[in-house]
């Protein structure tokens, strides 16, 4: 068993196909998330998997998701329980403000949720193009609205 990478690579098909990995987007503490495309419709999505990079570890020959310590096996769980329910919550949510998820699956010993994918940098990469890394006072207002507005929503 190869241990030695923790994303899945460019190209590689999920649920039968329907789904192809095209990159990384970011990784943060539950798991990496992934550019992909739906391959019937032609569309472009963001693919969540459950992956926690201090507890587990992929097999490159075969893509499946293990527990790099059986004494860890818990503490996993109960974060893919955390995963599982962070998907199901913004499953339910339909707001313009919020990124929309439209599927789950389990595949490769690990979960996964799908969502739309919004093209355009994170808000700390915008920031970095701003002058002085501070966001001009009608653009933080225009943004803060948004942002009151998904909360009321939710």
């Amino acid at each position: 068993m190869n241990k030695n990478i923790v994303q899945l690579k460019a190209g590689t098909t999920l649920q039968n196909g329907k789904y192809t990995i095209e990159g990384v987007c970011g990784q943060g503490g539950f798991g990496i998330t992934y550019k992909g495309i739906q391959r019937d419709l032609g569309v472009n999505v963001a693919i969540k998997e459950f992956f926690v990079n201090e507890l587990c570890f992929r097999d490159a020959t075969t893509n499946t998701v293990g527990i790099t310590s059986p004494s860890k096996e818990h503490l996993v769980d109960n974060l893919r329980q955390k995963f599982r329910k962070e998907a199901n919550g913004l499953f339910k949510l339909r707001h313009k403000n919020i990124v929309r998820t439209i599927d789950f699956f389990k595949e490769n010993d690990t979960i996964y949720y799908v969502m739309d994918y919004i093209n355009g940098p994170s808000l700390g990469k915008y920031l970095k193009t701003t002058a002085g890394g501070v966001l001009p006072e009608d653009k933080a207002f225009e943004f803060f609205l948004q942002l009151c507005d998904a909360l009321s929503y939710i």
